[in-house]
């Protein structure tokens, strides 16, 4: 009993542990190269995403002149949104929208909590 309790307690140590170090190992690259692969489909190349430092990625997102800028705005935070939703991603991500060259938002993946938060 003693032995299968240690074994258990082994194996889900070195389960914590190996997640941990992929965790922690910096994939913003990657992560970049993901997040603008997907959204600059289907038509849409208006995505830049890249690496700004040790698990952190810049993602600006434009829209043409004339594009409304309350649906800019909804259109990045379901892009932020949905790349939440796939998972727990190594990286905080900064996704930032432009109408034309004018910033009209601004949001915030946050790597540990794995919300999606709008900075104002």
């Amino acid at each position: 009993m003693k032995r299968m309790l240690f074994l258990i307690s082994l194996m889900v140590f070195l389960t914590i542990f190996s997640s941990s170090l992929a965790f922690c190992q910096d994939k913003s690259s990657q992560i970049a190269s993901f997040i603008e692969g997907k959204v600059n489909s289907d038509g849409f190349n208006g995505c830049s995403c890249r690496s700004i430092g040790n698990q952190l990625v810049q993602c600006d997102i434009r829209f043409p002149i004339g594009t409304n800028k309350a649906e800019a705005t909804r259109n990045v935070e379901g892009v932020a949104d949905l790349f939440a939703q796939v998972g727990r991603l190594a990286s905080t991500i900064y996704y930032t929208g432009y109408v034309g060259s004018q910033k009209v938002c601004e949001f915030k993946y946050d790597m540990y909590s794995g919300e999606v938060v709008r900075n104002k």
